[in-house]
């Protein structure tokens, strides 16, 4: 019997930030400057990275557990579609 299994991320987001306190926007969303990663250009937010190394490693649905109050997460990544990928919260 063959079993066929999918890989799914998941990003655990729903953390208060209280070691980086005065932050106004989730610290998932800190912008990471472009000297990471040879091939950007401009800033992104830390999330994105993981996000591309995940659909870089095959994966295509990710989960992102935000507790209330944390909607600027969804907000800013929206749905996946334009890192490849499919994203739910």
């Amino acid at each position: 019997m063959t079993t066929s299994r999918t890989v799914v991320g998941l990003i655990p987001a729903a953390g208060q930030g209280t070691r980086l306190a005065g932050l106004p926007f989730s610290k998932e969303l800190y912008p990471v400057d472009a000297s990471v990663d040879p091939d950007v250009q401009e800033p992104r937010a830390v999330v994105e990275f993981l996000l591309e190394n995940m659909r870089r490693a095959g994966i295509h649905r990710v989960y992102i557990v935000v507790r209330d109050g944390k909607w600027d997460i969804p907000g800013h990544l929206g749905d996946g579609s334009r890192f490849g990928l499919s994203i739910a919260y």
